[in-house]
This record gives C-alpha cells, sequence and structure tokens, in this order.
C-alpha cells in the first residue's frame, strides 16, 4: 500500500484520511481530475459510470464520441464544479 510507505508502514484510520483531506480538498480535486482525465486518454478507465459508495452514476463520457481539444478543455472546466456538486452530495449522506 503506497500510504503506508508515506505513514512509516502505518495504516491510516479514517480520521485521519477524512482530516487529511478537509485540509487539502481543492489539491486533491484537483490531481483527482487530472488523474481520471489521464486514465480515460489512455484508455484505462471507461466513464460511462461512476461508482459513488457503490451506487452507480451515469456519465456523459464514451469511448465511441470523438473528444476535440476545445471539448476537452470545455469538460475539463466543468469537473471542479462536478467534482465539488459531488463533494456536497456525500458531505450530505
Amino acid at each position: 500500500m503506497p500510504c503506508c510507505v508515506i505513514t512509516g508502514n502505518q495504516t491510516p484510520n479514517h480520521d485521519t484520511i477524512s482530516n487529511y483531506l478537509k485540509l487539502h480538498r481543492a489539491e486533491f480535486d484537483n490531481i483527482f481530475q487530472q488523474v481520471l482525465l489521464k486514465a480515460d486518454g489512455l484508455g484505462l478507465i471507461k466513464l460511462d459510470h461512476v461508482a459513488l459508495d457503490g451506487s452507480k452514476l451515469h456519465a456523459n463520457a464514451s469511448k465511441r464520441k470523438a473528444m476535440s481539444y476545445e471539448r476537452m478543455c470545455q469538460t475539463a472546466e466543468k469537473l471542479p464544479v462536478e467534482c465539488e456538486e459531488l463533494t456536497i452530495r456525500i458531505a450530505e449522506k
């Protein structure tokens, strides 16, 4: 587990992870979006369904649709808003 290397072979508990995310939410969201875009671009993942706590949410991504640079930039601009909406939904649970 990569986090064990960072924590000196100690497994962080839920509170530690939650506190870390509260302190670094914007940075985490930005990096996570970059990872998703890169993984999708490399064909490593399909963004047709996104699971949140086991619940499937339909997404509009499709490998059959070509994505121009302009459309990719528009999509990248929407990601922070969508991540914020999901964060709010998670906080409400």
